[in-house]
């Protein structure tokens, strides 16, 4: 009867990070704060504890359905009309974040002056890269503007990009103890082989997929089977030694660009799967935060470093618009960590905890994690300081609507 066990303190768990979920959107706040206080408190009673096992699979799972959401809502008709201010702003906020964060990191944190150093670095920089706007545009249900619209386009398009290349940097990780640079990169050919793989496996099972449900639609069959589909798509890609995040993210794109009639529907069913996911995530990650007190002095400093660099692509990125002060840091406030870099820490604390350095990463990254969402919420609270009458006008524009 041990697996009923199981079961019941897994729903007990389900239970609680839903409540914690509820009080949070009553109190107009983060989720993710309660979520990580209410795993940190029941692990300190005793009464939260997952084995390793389950919490890489959770993990793996949080990873395919991230990707595959995020990538779905790349629908190039819809995001037209801002793509290209948000991929403007992408590019230059990317260049920037990776030269400057990974030699900050490596000088605070003192990781040395080698290849495996400069990849820790790199790692950083990534998943500081990352941003999950939910927290903030939770607030702004119904009313829409460009500024609005760019955070989002902006959190669609970088969501994908972190996952893979944190999954890429953790694997040189692995093997990056030879002398020189060329040992430790991966190959042209193999990154183009590992490339390969994943997008001819998307695309056939996009081609099989799409056309199935095309013709056919079986009720509520047709959810489960989209996210068995995309669970099959990781496993297999991985097993002929593709990258299996890549895959699912060319197809999600491929799926999200198709004319499906039941595609909303499919959508709004894979966010129930991923909001259930994220609660156990977070509370899983509240069971492992961890960080060193002699790290949170330097940690602060590289997150300030971080914003000033935030700052700066955004004024670049909108140069010619103008932009109001307001406006630009707005933009450059609401950059929230999301459950994308939690499963990255969770999965370098488990399948990687063995690396060199690694324990390091995890530390800033949950300090990254805590500052940006408070940041972002404490910003969305006087958002009409920052955007003047253009949240107003907006607002009542979607009330007459």
């Amino acid at each position: 009867m041990e697996y009923l066990s199981q079961l019941a303190y897994i729903s007990i768990v389900l239970l609680i990070g839903s409540l914690a979920s509820v009080l949070a959107y009553r109190l107009k706040t983060s989720d993710i704060f309660l979520l990580l206080l209410t795993g940190m408190i029941m692990s300190n009673f005793g009464v939260l504890h997952f084995e390793e096992s389950f919490i890489v699979m959770i993990s793996i799972l949080a990873l395919i359905f991230i990707v595959f959401n995020s990538c779905v809502k790349l629908k190039v008709k819809e995001l037209k009309k801002y793509f290209m201010p948000a991929m403007k702003l992408n590019v230059i906020y990317f260049i920037l974040c990776t030269i400057g964060i990974t030699l900050a990191a490596v000088y605070i944190f003192d990781f040395g002056y080698s290849t495996h150093a400069l990849l820790l670095g790199l790692l950083v920089a990534v998943l500081a890269y990352g941003s999950d706007p939910s927290v903030v545009l939770s607030f702004f249900k119904g009313s829409k503007n460009k500024i609005m619209e760019i955070i989002e386009i902006e959190s669609i398009i970088n969501t994908p990009i972190t996952l893979i290349l944190a999954s890429l940097i953790l694997a040189g990780l692995k093997s990056s103890f030879a002398p020189t640079f060329y040992h430790v990169a991966t190959p042209l050919f193999s990154i183009l082989q590992v490339s390969g793989v994943a997008i001819a496996v998307a695309f056939v099972f996009s081609v099989i997929v799409i056309k199935i449900l095309k013709q056919n639609y079986f009720g509520e069959a047709t959810h489960l089977s989209v996210l068995t589909s995309a669970i099959i798509v990781y496993v297999v890609t991985e097993y002929l030694q593709g990258s299996g995040v890549l895959a699912i993210a060319v197809f999600g794109v491929i799926f999200g660009n198709s004319h499906i009639s039941h595609l909303i529907e499919i959508e709004k069913f894979e966010s129930i799967f991923t909001n259930g996911i994220k609660i156990i995530t977070f509370m899983i990650l509240g069971t492992i935060v961890f960080i060193k007190p002699d790290l949170i002095l330097k940690g602060t400093l590289l997150f300030l470093i971080y914003l000033v660099i935030r700052f700066v692509s955004v004024y670049l990125a909108f140069l010619k618009e103008k932009l109001s002060l307001g406006k630009l840091l707005f933009l450059t406030l609401n950059v929230p960590k999301g459950i994308d870099v939690a499963v990255v820490v969770i999965l370098k604390t488990t399948l990687h905890s063995h690396i060199e350095g690694v324990d390091i990463v995890a530390s800033i990254t949950i300090m990254m994690i805590v500052y940006s969402i408070a940041l972002s919420s404490i910003t969305a609270q006087f958002s009409k300081v920052f955007l003047k009458d253009s949240h107003r006008k907006n607002v009542a524009k979607s009330k007459r609507n």
